[in-house]
């Protein structure tokens, strides 16, 4: 990934293998993928921004969306969203909001709310719970956290749309940057 960054935006662009769904996820071709993405930031406490990709460098996935990003004081508030058109499967839409408090340096409560849709009827939506404890020494968190599943199967932290799979999952984990 090639990033440049000002004052003012941030502009991404990535290349990446892919996910061949029909070949059980392992990208089965030579072409890659590019992801490319603009961030505008017209005032310290406001990220809008889009981002698209381009299937085997071409736009044959048709996926692009949208994200939002708050703070002010001690709130914070996240929203993105993506369209994937064109695939098999026809069109899917997914969102997620979140919203956090910092009630100190150390502790940040967090609520989000996710849902995925296809043009099928399927829809599948969590929300969770959670908080975040920065080591700022360390410059390290620990996030614990417990979402309610709808149509949502858990893998390794991250909910995966699944037909008629429901249920909780909580999550601890440990980050920290060198």
């Amino acid at each position: 990934m090639l990033t440049y960054k000002t004052a003012m935006y941030k502009a991404s662009v990535m290349s990446s293998n892919g996910f061949d769904k029909a070949a059980g996820g392992v990208d089965v071709d030579d072409k890659k993928d590019i992801a490319v993405r603009l961030d505008l930031m017209p005032m310290d406490e406001l990220t809008v921004g889009a981002f698209t990709v381009l299937g085997n460098g071409g736009y044959s996935k048709g996926r692009w969306g949208a994200n939002f990003n708050y703070v002010r004081n001690q709130w914070s508030l996240m929203a993105e969203g993506a369209k994937e058109h064109g695939v098999a499967g026809g069109t899917k839409y997914g969102y997620v909001v979140a919203a956090g408090y910092e009630v100190n340096k150390n502790w940040t409560p967090v609520v989000r709310w996710q849902e995925f849709i296809k043009n099928d009827g399927f829809d599948s939506f969590s929300w969770e719970i959670g908080v975040n404890y920065m080591m700022l020494k360390h410059n390290s968190k620990i996030q614990a956290s417990y979402a309610n599943l709808h149509n949502f199967g858990g893998s390794a932290g991250t909910p995966v749309p699944t037909d008629m799979s429901n249920g909780s999952q909580f999550t601890l984990a440990f980050q920290t940057q060198i």
